[in-house]
């Protein structure tokens, strides 16, 4: 729907058709900037997310290694002899 011939007739009514005027297209800009900043907060949290994710999975993986290290170290010290065994 072209706004043109609305706004025309509208603004045909004199001072406060163009006042009309002037307020709905300010009320209709404004709609359009917050749409533009709502999808780019959007944009953002995804991105945000995706790293979490990304950051989340390197900490798992860097503690299930850890975990698989001190493993080890328990069953070498386990089989180590105490140092007052005599062995």
């Amino acid at each position: 729907m072209d706004p043109t011939p609305l706004a025309t007739t509208i603004a045909s009514h004199g001072l406060l058709g163009v006042m009309l005027v002037i307020v709905g297209w300010v009320a209709w800009k404004k709609d359009q900037d917050l749409q533009e900043e709502r999808m780019a907060r959007i944009t953002d949290a995804k991105s945000y997310t995706e790293l979490a994710l990304k950051l989340q999975a390197q900490v798992i993986d860097a503690v299930n290694k850890l975990a698989d290290i001190l493993d080890q170290m328990k069953k070498l010290m386990a089989n180590r002899p105490s140092p007052g065994s005599g062995r």
